[in-house]
């Protein structure tokens, strides 16, 4: 079984001028009536949102989900998760985890932590996002340390869940990251590489499916494996990407 985990950051009104100033990451910016016909896709179409824990049982085989399984995720905190995400995933009986940079809760533009609280208590799953949003492999040992250990501890007395896993910030990672998620009790962490989760998938960098806010419909379902061309050019374009990426620095 192959799990896709689906990567969102921020859903947009259709006012065209507000889509265009919400942030410089235009490409991340999923418009709200985009993103309830997704939902609507997911939930009439026999797929079930998973959390990680289910995620990892699943990996490990110890269990089949029932239905097409995905897992829907948010990254950063943005407000406009709880103004426009969450009502569609409710709507459509629909669960996501959200990985929250703790040190931009309460910024203009970003979630309150009573606003997190309520997302929880509508069956909404909370991780970590680190605190400052930094590139975690360019930290001292220190700072890396202070990142996980201090957003963790923050969201579990915020929110009075416990926090195991972590959305790497901008999709930085590498061997002393993972190694140090594995020392502080972390159980897996997010990539922003593309592709699909299996038995073979390292928990501490499992893939995403990154949602563009160019996909109509067609493109929403070739993602979730249903046009293999799409997921085959998607794959190669990511994998020039990252390349591009390790030889530049």
């Amino acid at each position: 079984m192959k799990i896709p985990i689906l990567m969102y950051h921020e859903i947009v009104d259709e006012n065209p001028s507000q889509f265009l100033l919400e942030t410089v990451q235009r490409s991340y910016l999923v418009r709200r009536e985009s993103f309830e016909e997704q939902m609507a896709y997911l939930s009439g179409s026999g797929y079930t949102s998973l959390g990680f824990n289910e995620v990892m049982d699943s990996l490990k085989g110890k269990g089949r989900p029932a239905g097409k399984p995905a897992v829907i995720t948010f990254d950063d905190g943005f407000l406009n998760n709880y103004n426009y995400a969450l009502p569609i995933l409710r709507k459509y009986n629909l669960t996501a985890t959200f990985f929250i940079s703790t040190g931009l809760v309460g910024r203009p533009g970003m979630l309150s932590w009573d606003q997190i609280r309520e997302m929880k208590r509508a069956g909404m799953s909370i991780e970590s996002h680190a605190v400052t949003h930094a590139l975690l492999s360019t930290l001292t040992p220190e700072g890396l340390e202070y990142e996980l250990k201090e957003s963790r501890s923050i969201i579990e007395r915020e929110v009075g869940s416990p926090v195991n896993f972590l959305s790497y910030p901008n999709g930085d990672y590498s061997r002393q990251v993972m190694m140090s998620l594995k020392k502080h009790g972390y159980l897996g962490a997010c990539s922003s590489k593309f592709g699909t989760n299996g038995k073979a998938t390292d928990e501490f960098a499992m893939k995403r499916i990154k949602i563009a806010n160019s996909y109509g419909i067609g493109d929403f379902k070739g993602v979730l494996g249903e046009d293999k061309k799409k997921i085959f050019f998607l794959k190669t374009k990511d994998l020039i990407l990252y390349s591009l990426r390790d030889v530049l620095g």
